[in-house]
């Protein structure tokens, strides 16, 4: 497997409008930044250009990602409106990144 599994959460913030919890300054409630670590630049390259497509093609009215690549290291940038759209958005991302790990590893 050419990615080092499983991600590491690099940023998350969530807002809730209950009670005297602080207010993230941010567009969306709900925010993850993930990132994963490839054996080499040629393998991220790799797994950025299968899963680059769906970016874009799979945000809704509830949720965006931006994928970025530096060197070997993939970052995912997910951001909800609500929790559960977050879990199942990270939930899709991780499926997606682990697949193409698969087929280029």
């Amino acid at each position: 497997m050419s990615v080092l599994w499983p991600p590491r959460v690099v940023e998350r913030t969530c807002t809730y409008d209950q009670g005297d919890v602080r207010r993230v300054a941010s567009p969306v409630a709900h925010h993850i930044g993930l990132s994963c670590r490839c054996e080499c630049a040629e393998h991220a390259e790799a797994i950025a250009s299968a899963i680059g497509p769906e970016v874009g093609a799979m945000d809704d009215g509830r949720s965006r990602t931006t994928l970025q690549r530096d060197a070997a290291t993939l970052t995912l940038q997910i951001a909800a409106d609500d929790i559960t759209t977050l879990r199942a958005a990270m939930n899709s991302w991780c499926r997606l990144l682990s697949t193409a790990s698969s087929v280029v590893g």
